[in-house]
């Protein structure tokens, strides 16, 4: 039995994981999917979260965990989990990440690029403390491989991000994160983050790589299949 934290990634929440948490949990493990602040049920307003907010978020998560856990991260959620394995590598067992961002250097962010479907559906608020999501960019960038009524319910409980979650704060030593194991979910037909961006990142930060043939939401679209890959990191050790 392995003890698995599932953080989400920009404008989404804890429920995104609905399906796979019992999952998981029927096969044996302790699961948790939490909400960022600013994100899912949460009650902090976006526009005022900030990086450290989400790493307080993490640091309490780690406290009250019975065991290390296995963090999993998923889009954005890549560079949080990063963010908490830099600060608390002895607490954290490995790192998985989800078609996630993974940072190879404290500048990433400002060399990162989104080229695929959000192109031009991002947009800062006219105070630049959140970031909206055009709605006809939704469907196409993270559910096309999800039942119509799974991305219509989805899209309805996306909130603004909060701006404050871009400006990530990394160290990335060698003794600290690098230390950790790091494991990539690769989901090859990602239109949010397309594949040849996820094999860059894997091959400027080298991790044991695993492949699905999905969206950028493989936590509705096939979670079952996703299960069996967590699992399997599970068991590697």
């Amino acid at each position: 039995m392995s003890e698995f934290v599932l953080v989400h990634g920009a404008w989404h929440g804890a429920w995104c994981w609905e399906r796979v948490v019992p999952l998981l949990a029927a096969r044996g493990h302790r699961v948790r999917a939490i909400d960022l602040p600013g994100h899912g049920d949460d009650p902090t307003p976006p526009g005022s979260v900030s990086w450290d907010d989400y790493m307080a978020r993490m640091g309490e998560t780690l406290e009250s965990a019975e065991e290390r856990p296995i963090l999993v991260g998923h889009s954005l959620g890549g560079a949080v989990i990063t963010g908490a394995a830099d600060r608390w590598a002895d607490e954290i067992r490995a790192l998985v990440y989800l078609c996630a961002i993974l940072p190879d250097a404290p500048d990433f962010m400002s060399r990162f690029q989104v080229t695929t479907a959000l192109m031009g559906g991002v947009k800062p608020s006219a105070d630049g403390t959140v970031m909206e999501l055009d709605p006809a960019v939704v469907h196409d960038a993270f559910y096309h491989d999800c039942s119509d009524a799974d991305a219509k319910r989805a899209a309805a409980r996306l909130r603004p991000q909060p701006a404050g979650g871009f400006q990530m704060k990394f160290e990335l030593s060698p003794g600290g994160f690098g230390r950790v194991p790091r494991h990539y979910i690769e989901c090859t037909d990602d239109r949010a983050i397309d594949i040849a961006a996820q094999r860059a990142m894997c091959a400027a930060m080298p991790s044991t790589v695993h492949s699905l043939a999905a969206s950028h939401s493989p936590f509705l679209s096939m979670p079952e299949r996703l299960v069996d890959v967590l699992e399997r990191i599970a068991r590697s050790g």
